[in-house]
């Protein structure tokens, strides 16, 4: 059983802080729990309601066949979709994990009237795709956004907990410039939530969507609508215990509360696509932060001695930089002039070969790697013939074998029919 109750609020120094007790007694263990904002959103820091906790406990109460208890009121709409769509879509995802019991004191729907609308800010190409699609002018106006979030809810490091707080720190700072040339408040939410899911056998690319929606539900006080920048086109949905990135466009919809709608954004398109709508963004160039190589680093190879020459934000030849360069490259007929102060180009030179030659070759495993390879053909982009001439046989192929089955399965229902 994990126990969720004494919701409150506490200060210090100039942050905020909404605090519960988390007694987990298959542990035998009592934590707090907490978000914290700087003072100046105290006010919208949420005590009436036990949403935000209840949201990030369940995958792990889920995943470890636990019941939870809430001493505190939750919101009528979120307990339902709890119960009747998120928690069946985490038995899919979590293979063996049994139903969780979902008690609460009470539901209450209460109307805070809130204003405020959010997107995340990584300043990656999703997230600057929603940021600018949420500011165009025929956006109806209660959807255009007020606020750019941050929150230290695992995307910015799940294992070291000490480096990702610091990571947060430094990311906040890394975007005030931008958030101050968009003329848009950034909305900073850090937590210990990450020390939870800590050796709990939970990815964080399993609860992204649940984990970034409960930051944003700790503070539905100011929120009416958060805006979830999405990875994947919604033809690409799928169920896969690895990633529920693929099934955002299942979950967000039912990460929602009276007070508080969830939305995802440029749900029709694809990487590509976005990266050719900002592309003709005023500050992407000079913003744009797409590398992997720290994360990497610290979380995959636990080795960051190759760090040690990255000078610039883009280390220019991580498989995301790569892609991303790749792209703007063919979209821009060639021209990155714009991007050497983000990018080291010249590594991306070094490695620009190997890796086209890599995506037609991963193409079908790989949906990031399809998008660029049809953009190339599409663009009639001049790459290496070799590469060119060994894609066209095997679409060739492709082709016949698509036209053979198509051909044996007429026969056979012509057959049936008989």
């Amino acid at each position: 059983m994990i126990t969720i109750s004494n919701l409150r609020i506490e200060d210090k120094k100039e942050l905020s802080y909404l605090f519960c007790d988390i007694q987990d007694d298959v542990k035998n263990k009592k934590t707090e729990v907490w978000f914290s904002v700087s003072s100046q959103y105290k006010e919208y820091l949420c005590t009436e309601l036990a949403d935000a906790f209840l949201l990030g406990l369940l995958p792990i109460a889920i995943k470890h066949n636990q019941d939870i208890t809430v001493d505190a009121a939750v919101s009528p709409r979120l307990l339902y979709n709890l119960r009747t769509g998120i928690e069946p879509m985490y038995q899919k995802i979590f293979k063996k994990s049994g139903c969780t019991k979902i008690t609460v004191r009470e539901t209450k729907d209460i109307n805070f009237n809130g204003k405020g609308v959010a997107t995340g800010c990584s300043l990656g190409v999703d997230s600057l795709s929603a940021i600018y699609s949420h500011l165009e002018k025929d956006i109806v106006d209660e959807f255009k956004l007020t606020h750019l979030t941050l929150f230290n809810s695992g995307q910015l490091g799940d294992y070291d907990l000490e480096a990702s707080e610091q990571n947060f720190l430094n990311t906040v700072e890394e975007i005030k410039p931008f958030a101050e040339s968009l003329n848009l408040n950034i909305l900073a939410i850090n937590s210990n939530f990450n020390s939870l899911y800590k050796d709990t056998g939970i990815h964080v690319l399993q609860t992204v969507a649940v984990r970034t929606i409960a930051f944003a539900m700790s503070v539905q006080k100011l929120l009416r609508h958060y805006i979830f920048g999405s990875t994947y086109p919604i033809d690409m949905i799928k169920f896969d215990c690895l990633d529920t990135e693929h099934q955002e466009a299942a979950f967000l919809p039912l990460l929602s509360t009276e007070n508080l709608s969830t939305f995802l954004a440029d749900q029709y398109k694809t990487r590509v696509d976005k990266t050719a709508y900002i592309r003709t963004k005023p500050y992407v160039s000079k913003y744009l932060k797409v590398c992997w190589a720290e994360q990497t680093a610290y979380e995959v190879w636990q080795n960051t001695t190759f760090l040690e020459g990255k000078t610039k934000t883009n280390c220019g030849w991580c498989d995301k930089c790569l892609r991303t360069l790749l792209t703007l490259e063919v979209l821009n007929n060639g021209n990155l002039d714009d991007y050497k102060e983000q990018f080291e180009l010249k590594k991306y030179y070094e490695h620009r070969d190997a890796y086209i030659k890599k995506i037609f070759a991963e193409r079908k495993k790989n949906s990031f790697y399809q998008e660029i390879v049809d953009l190339i053909i599409e663009k009639e982009y001049p790459i290496d013939k070799s590469v060119l001439r060994k894609y066209r046989r095997q679409n060739k192929k492709e082709t016949q074998k698509s036209k053979f089955r198509s051909l044996l399965r007429r026969i056979i229902n012509k057959i049936l029919r008989r």
